[in-house]
């Protein structure tokens, strides 16, 4: 199935929700141009809708460069034998539809910080509903590949498990925070699509 495809060509194994996803958006191409797809049809279709695999298919958002760092909480207690928790700061130059913009955000990992950054900076609301993360490759060739699924933000947490409408997206990255954050921009580039 398509699901193969995407394995043996892009090396990526896709989460089943994922695939479902992917395999409507095949059908709808089918359904639209009234053919059979190929496999360079169905890999050229998975590149273009996930922003994935080089310039050539970047979305409206592009990480350009990053910083992940931690903070501890301010409001821990030092006498605590617990370890405290840590904020984690995203400092990063994203391409704006084609324009270079400095963001900042924080949160209680790499994701939620890139998506507070979002937030604050570009106005744009997501919030992530599932994640998954393998391997691809193998000894000193091993890179990170990372799938989020994310859901419009600001609604209760029940809310946005139960939301039909969610967009996915993948990133692969040497960096396991970069995969994260890369598979981040891609959703929100398939969610808020091509239009300015």
């Amino acid at each position: 199935g398509i699901a193969y495809l995407i394995q043996q060509h892009l090396g990526l194994d896709l989460p089943r929700k994922m695939q479902v996803s992917f395999y409507q958006v095949v059908q709808d191409i089918a359904d639209r141009e009234a053919r059979e797809m190929m496999v360079e049809d169905i890999t050229t279709a998975f590149r273009s809708t996930y922003k994935f695999g080089g310039s050539k298919y970047e979305g409206r958002l592009a990480l350009k460069s990053f910083k992940v760092s931690s903070e501890p909480r301010a409001d821990t207690n030092v006498e605590d034998s617990e370890p405290a928790d840590e904020r984690r700061l995203f400092d990063g130059t994203l391409s704006v539809d084609g324009h270079l913009r400095v963001i900042r955000g924080d949160g209680n990992g790499p994701l939620s910080a890139l998506l507070d950054a979002l937030h604050t900076h570009l106005d744009i609301d997501f919030t992530v509903r599932e994640y998954s993360e393998h391997a691809i490759g193998e000894g000193s060739n091993v890179k990170a590949a990372s799938y989020v699924e994310i859901v419009r933000g600001g609604q209760e947490v029940k809310d946005a498990r139960k939301s039909s409408e969610s967009w996915w997206g993948v990133g692969v990255d040497s960096d396991i925070a970069g995969s994260g954050l890369r598979a981040v921009l891609s959703a929100v580039n398939n969610a808020i699509g091509d239009r300015e």
